[in-house]
């Protein structure tokens, strides 16, 4: 190849890097998530004519993705069971393919550690307060520790201690705190107080009247 033939297929690469990183950074600000499939056609297209030159005389060089590509969300691989650990154990495969195709899975789950009520589906990161409620009774994980959010408030919600955030809403809503009660929720958000047969009403209810009057975020 001559001087002039490189010069070409370099800048060729160098425009084609460029186009696809700016179409990664607008699909990222859109929110869309994207998949490598166009930039996987382009990228055999390219190296089924040559565009980019030949590294030693036979094989094309193929472009490496930009930054952009490499940390975009919708490109990375979906976490492995044994980098997600529920109640302090490791999920199987099986447990995994289980949580992400329950009804109301995690929202994007990452490598981690996670604790579970799976009597009510609170779901949150060890140690920290819950983040969502996502499908109940999952058979995943082991059994949620009394201290898995870290709570320091001597109330408890189905064996878990909870935070001072749960703890003020809980309050916020209604809920007689005095006296460090212990409560059952199901998965419907009605409670009660252990050892006691008698539902006092629902949490999510009240807690979803207050959300609509923007009474809390």
């Amino acid at each position: 190849m001559t001087s002039g033939g490189i010069r070409t297929s370099v800048k060729a690469y160098i425009n084609e890097q460029r186009l696809a990183s700016l179409a990664v950074n607008h699909e990222n600000n859109q929110g869309i998530n994207t998949h490598l499939a166009p930039l996987a056609e382009a990228t055999m297209a390219a190296a089924s004519s040559n565009s980019y030159g030949l590294c030693d005389g036979n094989m094309p060089c193929l472009p490496i993705l930009s930054s952009a590509a490499k940390s975009c969300e919708a490109n990375q691989l979906p976490p492995a069971a044994d980098t997600i650990s529920v109640n302090g154990q490791p999920l199987t495969p099986e447990e995994l393919r289980l949580l992400q195709s329950c009804p109301n899975p995690p929202k994007k789950l990452k490598p981690g550690n996670y604790w579970y009520d799976k009597i009510c589906g609170l779901w949150g990161k060890e140690g920290q307060k819950p983040s969502e409620i996502i499908s109940p009774h999952l058979c995943v994980g082991g059994g949620m520790k009394e201290n898995a959010s870290n709570g320091s408030t001597q109330v408890f919600i189905n064996g878990r201690e909870i935070t001072k955030v749960e703890l003020w809403v809980l309050q916020l809503v209604g809920v007689d705190c005095a006296g460090n009660p212990h409560f059952w929720v199901t998965e419907d958000g009605t409670y009660q107080e252990e050892g006691m047969n008698c539902i006092k009403g629902s949490i999510w209810r009240m807690v979803w009247f207050l959300r609509m009057h923007s009474f809390i975020i």
